[in-house]
């Protein structure tokens, strides 16, 4: 083979070489000057050993990868100080990121959603507000995103409904406002939703019914209107749905029965009416059931002795009357049964004798007769007439 051959195959593979080395060294010096832009905004000893004199995977709270890339940032709970900076839109190969319980301010960026590897988003607990950038749609990893307890306001962008990979979304305790996005139905990965104490108007979209996998949904304190979608049956594997403090009104859909993973549902102080629904007594793995401060007639349900896991019961300050059913007697793990200010009559059950593990009944402003039943001593003086 030609020597003068071999001298060029080998002088063009020591550039790419070379080339290749500047380009990472490029790069990773952008990384650097990227992170040291939170670091300029520090006062005091934020962040005291982030120096170019040292390497940036020997920061504090700055894991990388063997290539030197970084792909973790853990700087939660560390006093810092100022604004999110577009400069680190660069770090390209970030997985986890978390800033929580800091006291950061300003907007969250739009440039943000270069971070394509971005697996896990934790900014929770700051200062941060304006809206959510729609530009975020392009975070198709996420799987966790983790805003709550901030300043944001606006509306919940439509176009996350992109964010197919994501699983857990939390919101609460900010300023949002608006109706909830039917095109979020897209979110079909999602098992956790919290959007509770913002100023989210309108009805419950029928389209979330294809949220299947789905464990947690809160929306309580919010405005919300409309009825409760009987169509939302399907969602099976819901453990908690908090729906408390709206403006919910119209019935409660006996087609809930099929939601057999339930075990918490609060419904208290909406605008509910109509009646309790025998068909709940599939309800089996309920623990929690709210429902005081709404407009809820007729009578309180026998069928619902089978609820055995039942500890909490609220269902005052509503319009229910008739007899205490006897068969709920049957209800022994209840701790707290409220059905005080309601239209109640009748004599007080003897059978409840046995119901010891109250600790606290409330029984009163009702039309009750008769006197306190000689076996109810054995509840002590939990019960409130």
């Amino acid at each position: 083979m030609n020597l003068s051959f071999i001298h060029l195959v080998t002088f063009r593979h020591s550039v790419c070489v070379l080339l290749l080395c500047l380009a990472a060294t490029a790069s990773g010096f952008q990384e650097e000057s990227a992170l040291m832009e939170l670091k300029s905004q520090q006062q005091g000893q934020g962040l005291s050993d982030w120096s170019m004199t040292r390497q940036k995977c020997q920061w504090s709270g700055v894991k990388c990868n063997e290539a030197g890339r970084v792909i973790e940032l853990y700087l939660g709970s560390t006093g810092l100080g100022g604004t999110l900076p577009p400069q680190w839109s660069v770090l390209s190969d970030l997985k986890i990121l978390f800033l929580d319980s800091n006291g950061l301010s300003g907007t969250l960026p739009p440039q943000w959603s270069l971070l394509r590897s971005l697996e896990v988003m934790g900014l929770h607990g700051n200062r941060l507000a304006g809206t959510l950038p729609q530009q975020w749609s392009r975070l198709v990893g996420l799987k966790s995103m983790l805003l709550y307890r901030n300043s944001l306001a606006g509306t919940l962008p439509r176009q996350w409904s992109r964010l197919r990979s994501l699983k857990e979304m939390s919101l609460w305790l900010n300023g949002f406002s608006g109706t909830l996005p039917r095109q979020w139905s897209e979110l079909m990965g999602l098992d956790f939703m919290c959007l509770g104490n913002n100023h989210l108007t309108g009805a419950l979209p029928l389209q979330w019914s294809k949220l299947v996998d789905l464990d947690r949904m809160d929306l309580d304190h919010n405005s919300l209107s409309g009825p409760l979608p009987p169509q939302w049956s399907v969602l099976r594997d819901v453990e908690r749905m908090f729906l408390h403090n709206n403006g919910l009104a119209g019935m409660l859909p006996p087609q809930w029965s099929a939601l057999t993973g339930l075990g918490r549902m609060l419904l208290h102080r909406n605008n509910l009416f109509g009646t309790l629904p025998p068909q709940w007594s599939e309800l089996t793995s309920l623990h929690r059931m709210s429902l005081y401060g709404n407009s809820l007639a007729g009578t309180l349900p026998f069928q619902w002795s089978v609820l055995s896991s039942l500890k909490e019961m609220a269902l005052g300050g509503n319009g229910l009357a008739g007899k205490l059913p006897s068969q709920w007697s049957t209800l022994r793990s209840l701790r707290w049964m409220l059905l005080h200010s309601n239209d109640l009559t009748g004599t007080l059950p003897e059978q409840w004798s046995v119901l010891t593990s109250l600790g606290d009944m409330r029984l009163d402003s009702n039309s009750f007769v008769g006197l306190l039943p000689l076996q109810w001593s054995t509840l002590g003086d939990i019960v409130k007439l």
